[in-house]
């Protein structure tokens, strides 16, 4: 009896060891894969640090640029503004004995028409009853004949030009 009680302990330990192979073999492959899953987190997280980084760099690149394109669109006004200026303070109006000071010959090209920009902007300095006040005079098609008539190459064309300055001033300025 005592030889089955060994027998059947020996029996009883043999499959518990078989069972403790068994849940030790299922814990380390539980083990091998939470090393991958891991590995795996590892290596994602890795990625997002980096696509952040690269999102970071765009953003500030798209600001440069931005800040690049405010900086040249207000060159551009201030440019034109200047233009705008210099042309209308030019003398080119007949001196007392009715002789033109300089007999310069005006060409659409030397025209500083104003772009619905350039307006847009002096609207936003001077407000739209300031800037109708002084652009419709300058560009108003009868007083710039009346004051450049005389000097222009090809006074048809720039007639037109200017009457669709004038338009355009009357439009943005809502008069």
């Amino acid at each position: 009896m005592e030889e089955d009680l060994s027998k059947d302990s020996n029996e009883v330990l043999i499959q518990r060891i078989v069972v403790l192979r068994l849940e030790n073999t299922r814990l380390e492959e539980l083990r091998k894969k939470l090393l991958e899953e891991h590995d795996m987190l590892q290596r994602q997280k890795q990625i997002r640090i980096e696509l952040e980084r690269q999102a970071a760099l765009r953003r500030k690149e798209l600001q440069r640029k931005l800040d690049e394109w405010r900086r040249k669109e207000k060159e551009k006004i201030d440019t034109e503004t200047m233009m705008q200026n210099k042309f209308f303070t030019t003398n080119y109006k007949i001196d007392k004995v009715d002789k033109v000071d300089k007999v310069s010959i005006i060409r659409i090209g030397d025209i500083p028409f104003p772009s619905e920009r350039w307006i847009q902007s002096q609207i936003g300095k001077m407000g739209c009853r300031k800037v109708y006040k002084l652009y419709a005079l300058r560009w108003h098609p009868d007083s710039f004949m009346n004051k450049l008539g005389k000097n222009l190459e090809d006074g048809v064309n720039i007639l037109k030009s200017v009457t669709a300055a004038f338009q355009l001033i009357s439009k943005l300025t809502g008069k």
